[in-house]
């Protein structure tokens, strides 16, 4: 059916949905819900694919065009805005997540979340006309919830372990560091950190990972700190934030056999989750939890 290929239309998300309960069926429950938005108005390597020549991508800070400038930049070609998104989705899966496009399946040494046997995505235009996608992602070896939740229940060991994991890939708050955050920060127009070599010595690595949290600090309270805006409102929500802010504060993750629900520590009610190494080096605003719950 052609209507099955043409966004927006309702049998084209009934396709959609028949494709993902396929993917149920071979693989089981998705472990991770992912929300990437990449900031096209603000990139500067949307620039350079725009042709815009005098975009230098090997500086740290690029010389950017001013604001109004980037958005008629964007509005004049909707297909480089396609094309962007598709490069930072592929780049994004291949070099963080460890995605062998080619070979449909984890690289060897895998990426951040470890090895993944499948990903589901879709893509959307939000309201200002700017795609982003959303994922759902199956872990190599992952359980299924009932499974998951057993174990939870009958072994301590694997109950640590599995919050541990978690924790270190999915954050809610940010470092607890002095940093004082200039309001015109924009870390959108500006190129990610280098990584050190791994043969660096101990001293370069100890300097590296303080600038690194220092990043996370600052980009994570530009892009990751919620602050309501009247789309938080839309669909009836007027005296309440759509997006579910503020969060409730859980001081350590836990899991409660009586609802099965498999709750991530939260130490900021107003930081949405994130992964730490996807906001500094993707630098744009993103939205990843675990659903393993019942």
């Amino acid at each position: 059916m052609l209507s099955a290929r043409i966004p927006g239309f309702q049998v084209l998300k009934i396709f959609v949905r028949n494709e993902i309960c396929s993917y149920y069926r071979y693989f089981g429950l998705p472990h991770i819900f992912f929300t990437f938005n990449p900031s096209l108005a603000h990139s500067p390597i949307f620039q350079v694919m725009f042709s815009n020549k005098t975009v230098d991508l090997s500086e740290r800070f690029p010389v950017m065009p001013v604001g109004c400038e980037r958005t008629l930049i964007l509005a004049q070609d909707p297909v480089a805005t396609a094309d962007f998104f598709e490069f930072s989705f592929r780049a994004l899966f291949h070099f963080l997540l460890g995605w062998d496009f080619n070979l449909g399946c984890s690289v060897a040494d895998g990426g951040i979340f470890g090895f993944i046997c499948a990903f589901y995505g879709t893509s959307e235009f939000t309201e200002r006309g700017l795609l982003h996608g959303h994922f759902l992602i199956w872990l190599e070896g992952g359980l299924n919830p009932l499974a998951i939740h057993d174990c939870l229940c009958a072994l301590t060991k694997y109950q640590s372990h599995f919050f541990e994991f978690f924790e270190q890939i999915i954050h809610h708050h940010l470092p607890d560091t002095e940093d004082v955050i200039d309001p015109k920060f924009e870390p959108c127009v500006q190129c990610p950190l280098c990584l050190p070599d791994v043969h660096a010595p101990l001293e370069v690595m100890e300097q590296w990972e303080a600038i690194y949290i220092t990043e996370i600090k600052r980009c994570g309270e530009v892009l990751q700190h919620h602050r309501c805006h009247p789309v938080c409102h839309k669909y009836g929500n007027d005296n309440c934030c759509h997006f579910l802010f503020l969060h409730e504060i859980v001081e350590a993750s836990l899991f409660d056999p009586e609802t099965n629900s498999v709750v991530l520590m939260c130490c900021d009610a107003n930081v949405n989750y994130f992964n730490p190494y996807i906001l500094v080096f993707c630098r744009h605003n993103h939205d990843i939890k675990c659903i393993l719950s019942s």
